[in-house]
């Protein structure tokens, strides 16, 4: 873990996710919350015109999907 680190973050990101969830003004600075968000490196990669790859699904028989 993050040791005292995430002793600290985890109240702050608590309070972040309620913010989202409730539709509420975030308690951080916009540029933090987007350095924050799990889609980060998606939406970097969409902006950059890299979009990844499709996969494709093998079902039980090995047959793709």
């Amino acid at each position: 873990g993050m040791g005292s680190r995430g002793l600290t973050l985890a109240a702050l990101l608590a309070e972040v996710l309620a913010a989202q969830i409730e539709g509420t003004p975030l308690p951080i600075e916009t540029d933090l919350a987007d350095a924050l968000d799990p889609a980060r490196i998606a939406l970097r990669r969409l902006r950059q015109g890299r979009l990844p790859q499709a996969t494709t699904r093998m079902d039980s028989a090995g047959a793709h999907s």
